[in-house]
């Protein structure tokens, strides 16, 4: 069983090493405290300036500060909830329970690889997420592109849930939804 950090209250994602083939990796956007922004918003993070540039010019916000260059990680936010990737077998969506230990809890790590569908020739990109509504979703997204003789178009999408604790605090996250397009792809064909 692996052992996952415990990374705050935030819905834990799990960052190891990229492969040296992967393009990047795919985040939800936080505040710099950890916390989920206020829009529903996706940052596309990776190791190479020409990768970055690319990005900037399919999928990059407007904004001034929309590429942000952390260490050797370039970071682009894409203004929008939604973004389309496609996947090729069932086998680039993954997932198992993993054991946090501060809470002694098993939490599901959901592994999707995948390219973008606006940019299909900057490689393969990864993203990962903890989200139990997620997981729950994976053996169907799964049996869909096993049945594909192609890669599958799909779309991944951020869905914010607002709720209000005991104490009557309004709080909210963002929910990851993966849900399946279509069985073929122009960019892969």
């Amino acid at each position: 069983m692996t052992t996952v950090p415990d990374l705050g209250w935030v819905p834990m994602q799990v960052f190891e090493a990229l492969d040296s083939t992967d393009a990047g990796e795919l985040l939800i956007e936080k505040h710099s405290i950890g916390r989920p922004t206020d829009l529903p918003s996706w940052v596309l993070s990776t190791k190479f300036p020409s990768v970055a540039v690319d990005l900037l010019s399919h999928l990059g916000s407007a904004d001034a500060g929309a590429a942000v260059t952390i260490g050797a990680h370039t970071k682009v936010r894409v203004n929008a909830p939604s973004i389309r990737l496609t996947m090729d077998g069932p086998m680039s969506l993954t997932s198992a329970l993993v054991h946090q230990p501060k809470t002694n809890c098993l939490v599901p790590c959901i592994e999707a690889r995948f390219r973008l569908a606006e940019a299909y020739h900057l490689g393969a990109f990864r993203f990962r997420s903890s989200s139990w509504d997620l997981a729950e979703t994976v053996m169907g997204v799964q049996d869909e592109l096993a049945r594909a003789t192609r890669p599958v178009l799909c779309e991944l999408t951020l869905l914010q849930v607002a709720f209000t604790t005991r104490t009557g605090d309004s709080r909210f996250f963002q929910r990851p939804v993966l849900t399946v397009l279509r069985g073929d792809t122009p960019a892969a064909k």
